[in-house]
């Protein structure tokens, strides 16, 4: 018998996606009536499959009606997870579209330093890990 291993990121997010035609339309109507039942519950379950500290959220979307998040909350090292299982997302049918984080919000302020105004809706920002270290470095 092979030694057992902990599934990949690629693997937990095909398994969501194998889970997930059999629950979009009820997750659809539940949305549509906001009165969360058991689908809800069973994409709680799914989204602790791929890993218990992502969180999730259904919002209205940009393509389609709602957008479902996976979201790591602050934890950057998660980031793999949701971009897999992003990756391996079906494309917006007009109900659903999916994304690994929140996208960015759009009115955001301008910022005054020694008299250059930025454009903060503008500024993208990289994270660097040295895992060796444990340090963390943003780049904008």
């Amino acid at each position: 018998m092979p030694p057992w291993r902990q599934a990949t990121p690629e693997e937990r997010a095909a398994d969501f996606w194998r889970w997930w035609p059999s629950a979009q339309d009820q997750l659809h109507r539940e949305v549509e009536a906001s009165e969360p039942g058991d689908p809800h519950g069973a994409l709680e379950r799914r989204v602790a499959a791929i890993d218990a500290r992502l969180s999730w959220l259904i919002e209205p979307g940009s393509w389609a009606r709602h957008r479902l998040v996976l979201r790591p909350l602050g934890r950057p090292l998660l980031r793999d997870l949701a971009n897999a299982w992003h990756a391996a997302a079906p494309r917006a049918d007009g109900i659903w579209e999916f994304a690994p984080s929140r996208p960015a919000a759009r009115d955001l302020p301008r910022v005054e330093i020694d008299g250059e105004s930025i454009d903060t809706a503008e500024i993208r920002v990289e994270q660097i890990w040295n895992t060796d270290r444990e340090v963390m470095n943003l780049r904008a």
